[in-house]
């Protein structure tokens, strides 16, 4: 199972029904830096309306050195959004990948930086993870 330090997500959360509010979205967003904080990752970028929804354009970062954020967590967190969006009647289109070679020769706060500059929401989140006991 691949493991990397940074995992880049992007997708668009719609609704057929009702219009998705900006607080609804940033619900969305919010849930995700939770769950991040949580499991001692991070959150950087935001969000942005478009046509019919919004998309969501994030990176879901280690906070320590030597950290890495296996496939399956991301996997997890993809999995928890799609059910939130679900219970709310919004469908969450897209996923996650890793960053291409031309995104990560880029340093990661620039990356961040220019992610929170072109959005209307944006968030960045760090969360530590709580050591107890011995390793």
């Amino acid at each position: 199972m691949k493991a990397l330090v940074e995992w880049a997500f992007r997708f668009v959360v719609r609704s057929t029904m009702d219009e998705i509010t900006h607080k609804d979205a940033e619900g969305v967003l919010c849930r995700a830096c939770s769950w991040a904080a949580d499991n001692g990752y991070g959150v950087g970028g935001g969000f942005e309306q478009v046509a019919g929804g919004w998309k969501f354009e994030f990176g879901l970062t280690a906070t320590e050195d030597d950290q890495l954020i296996l496939e399956s967590g991301a996997s997890e967190l993809l999995q928890l959004l799609k059910e939130v969006c679900a219970s709310r009647g919004y469908q969450l289109g897209g996923g996650f990948r890793e960053y291409t070679k031309d995104e990560l020769e880029l340093p990661a706060c620039l990356r961040a930086a220019l992610r929170d500059g072109r959005r209307k929401g944006s968030v960045k989140s760090s969360g530590r993870r709580r050591r107890t006991g011995s390793p």
